[in-house]
Parts: C-alpha cells; structure tokens; sequence
C-alpha cells in the first residue's frame, strides 16, 4: 500500500490524498480526492469522485483514476491534466467528423479510433479547459462524471480562509491526545488539513486529511497514516480557544490550544518520483523503513532548525538516484543527514533498473497436472500471474487467474483475491462465456526442488495440494 507519513508536535501529519464529505445517515459518504492542476502559471482545482472504491494518483500535471485501491500494479483506467485554447481547438478539429463527436454545453466528447479512448474535454474559463481520457473498456460516462474543476480557486480559498474557520492552531487535551488544524494550499488538497494523535503510537494512532466546511463546523474522514480504519468526524468550537472532536460512532474528544509553544515556520515536504519510499528520524538517527507500509511522502512543521535524517529505499525492480531539494540535484546518498532551517522540498527520485530481472522468470512455463494446464508468467517487477485451467468436458472449462508476490526464501506465493470462471466454448472453440464464480480466491503456490509446483486452494477441491508437473514440450 503506498502511504504517506508525518509526525506530530514538531510536525503535522500529512497524507498524499484524503478528503470525504459527510453525507446524511441514510446515503453512504461521498468521497473525493482534490488535487492542483497547473498549466503555464493557471491554476485550477481538479476534484475526483471517488465514491465506491474508486482512487486516485496525483503525479506532476496530472491526475490518474483507479478501479479500487492502486496497489502499484494496476493500471489507471483515465486520468486527467488542463490544456490551453489551442489543444482544445486542436483536437476539436481533428475528431469533429467522427461519428462519435458530441457538442455539450460546456466542451466535447469523442472516441478515438477503436481502440483508442474515450476523451471529455470542458471549459474551466478563460482559455483554459480539462482533459480526461477513459479506457475503451471502461463506462465513460460514469468516470467523466467524476471529474470538476474550477479555476483560480486556490488564492481565494487562502484569502478566506481566517473568516471560514477561526482556529488553525494545535490542542491537546488532559489524556495526551492530540489534534492540529492547519490551513494547507500547498498540497494536493488545499484546505483545512486535520491530523490527530489518539493513543501513544505515531503511527498506528493518527490519522489526517482535508475536511469540508460545513456552516461553522469541519465534516469528513481522516485516513488512518497505520493499518487502522478511517475515521469520520465533525470539528467544532468549544470554549474561547477549544475544540470538540466527535467521532462517528466513537468518542468525543474536548481540546484546548497549546498557544504560541506548537507555531511552526518551517515547513519541508519530503516526498518521492518514481518507485520508491522514504523514511525519517530526528538527528543522526538512522530511520526504520516499513516493509508493510511504506511511505511515499512526509511533511515535517518545525519550530526552529533541527537536524533530520531522511532515508530512501527503491521498490524492487527499480534503483535511487538521487536527492533533489526544490527542484535541483541535491545528494546521491540514499542516506542524507540534513539542518533543516528553511522552508524546502526533498525529493527522492527512482528510476527503473535496466538490469532487473523478476525473480519469478525462473518458473516461468506450462505445467500439467492429470486434465488440469497451468501457465505461469511474470507479472510487473516482482509477482506471478498463474492461470490454471481445468477442463470440465470439451465445452466447458474451470479458470483460475492468479497473481501474488513469491518469497524467494520459501518460493511460496502466499495469494488472495484469486478468481474462478467457468469458460464456455462453441463447437468452433470460440469462447461463449466467461462467467466468474468467485473473486476472493485465497491459497498458497509452492515451487518444489523437483521442478513440480503444489497448489492449494483454499475455496476448491480441485486445488486441494494438486501437484504440476514442467511441461516442457507444451512450453515449446
């Protein structure tokens, strides 16, 4: 899971996307993540419907949308980005004889050639329009529906922002709990960034993000920085200087401000391009990296300068660069100790490793075991795809798709999420269907000595420790 992390106190945590509206009790919560968008010194804030599981990936100019939670192996099915009058006009002449070309109120539809995408471009204003182009495959009207934008939003929203909400400030209450309300329009989402500490550990305990003003108070979620569930609050005034923090079907926090002793001017971002994740500690510190939940962006609030050691470690299949501060090349250390005594922006830059090789290339084939055929194929840097196909009679199979990450120490691929079909032939061999029976397949595939793989399925009785034997001749 790609994450992003931050400390409390001397820092304010910081995630790369949250922001969740509360809806009434009977709807379920709308969720939307909001990004900048910058074109040749325009702005315009670009919000995604994210709304059933849906997610989102902001990188430089661009916005990529995800059928359900990016694992760092799927592939967007749209993404966005702002284009100027002369694109708009560009492509409005180039597509407006296709038959799929369609005039709306506010921009253009169309279809490239088949096989190409679906494209929807609007007017923001002023010259500038938005762009998101769809998967072939994927229902266009429904992800088109997802994406806003509103242009020169983000100085209004800063000018604003003393007589929306009265408390930026940083409250602890008599347990040690902790809460900051910033206002942020330096971020993905500019607005009112929330984080909270509730309990003793950094991690496991905090959650943040961006939550909406509604009348006088602040409503949404906070996505947890550990492996907790996300929180849906409401933030309101208490007192002269207080807050009340009201979890939904939780408890009801009252904190009082910490004052002038927790105002933080510099502010330093660390964050990452590319495959990769990043760590931090204070001092000379050597920082822990989180195998399980890896982080790809910080930010840290100081006070005052203080010294920081900030870590990069590549994902596998790919290696560190370089260091970047603001913009320019800064160190080639993956370990640098630094004074942080400005406001600045560490990036960690990764780029693919030319000379990688999946492990899993050393199993790659087909196999065989009694009428069931398994192939096995490398999927992105590290995992397996296995398909297994078990034939119930000459028009009629079984199909397991499986993808999981191998440990190389036990060459066990510990899977969940598999999926069964059953497929169905004509008497051509032309498929007729492909009907899914399950989706949240779990098991364990073992690579044996022998050249053979066992396989487990814990959902089926054809894959009760079936034993698959290399099938050279079919590899052929």
């Amino acid at each position: 899971m790609r994450k992003a992390c931050g400390m409390f106190l001397g820092m304010c945590l910081v995630l790369t996307f949250a922001a969740a509206s509360m809806a009434a009790e009977t709807e379920p919560v709308r969720q939307t993540a909001t990004a900048v968008a910058e074109l040749d010194g325009e702005q315009a804030l670009v919000t995604v419907d994210i709304t059933g599981g849906w997610s989102v990936e902001f990188s430089t100019g661009a916005v990529y949308l995800f059928d359900g939670e990016n694992d760092g192996m799927k592939e967007a099915v749209a993404y966005g980005y702002l284009i100027d009058q002369a694109e708009y006009d560009e492509n409005v002449e180039e597509y407006k004889d296709y038959e799929s070309f369609t005039e709306l109120e506010n921009g253009v539809t169309f279809s490239e050639d088949e096989g190409g995408s679906n494209k929807y471009l609007f007017e923001i204003g002023d010259g500038l329009y938005y762009m998101v182009a769809a998967d072939p495959d994927a229902d266009a009207d429904d992800i088109f529906s997802r994406f806003t934008a509103t242009p020169g939003v983000i100085r209004e929203m800063a000018d604003a922002e003393d007589t929306q909400w009265p408390r930026d400030d940083y409250f602890m209450d008599e347990n040690g709990n902790m809460l900051s309300i910033t206002w942020m329009d330096d971020i993905d989402e500019p607005g009112w960034y929330v984080g909270c500490l509730l309990g003793e550990d950094y991690i496991e305990d905090s959650w943040g993000g961006t939550l909406a003003l509604e009348g006088d108070v602040l409503q949404g979620s906070l996505l947890p920085s550990g492996s907790q569930d996300e929180l849906n609050v409401t933030v309101s005034e208490e007192g002269t200087d207080g807050v009340i923090l009201t979890v939904d079907g939780g408890e009801t926090y009252h904190l009082t401000s910490l004052g002038d002793s927790m105002d933080a001017s510099i502010f330093v971002t660390v964050s990452t391009e590319g495959w990769g994740a990043i760590a931090y500690a204070e001092g000379e510190e050597t920082p822990e990296y989180d195998e399980e939940y890896p982080f790809q962006s910080a930010q840290i609030n100081l006070a005052g300068p203080e010294t920081y050691t900030i870590g990069a470690w590549p994902e596998a299949g790919n290696v560190f660069v370089k260091w970047t501060k603001d913009g320019e090349d800064f160190s080639t250390d993956p370990m640098i100790t630094v004074l942080l005594d400005e406001s600045a922006e560490f990036t960690a830059v990764f780029e693919e490793d030319p000379g990688w090789q999946n492990p899993v290339m050393n199993f790659v084939g087909e196999y065989q075991s009694g009428r069931a055929h398994a192939l096995v194929e490398c999927f992105g840097n590290t995992d397996a795809w296995i398909t297994i196909e078990w034939g119930g009679s000459a028009s009629e199979l079984a199909r397991w798709d499986i993808v999981g990450y191998l440990d190389m120490e036990t060459l066990t691929i510990e899977y969940e999420g598999g999926t069964k079909s059953i497929v169905v032939y004509d008497e051509n061999g032309d498929i007729v269907s492909q009907e899914p029976e399950y989706q949240d397949g779990t098991g364990t595939i073992t690579f044996n000595d022998d050249g053979t793989f066992t396989w487990h399925e814990d959902q089926s009785v054809y894959g009760e420790d079936m034993v698959f034997e290399w099938a050279p001749a079919a590899s052929e």
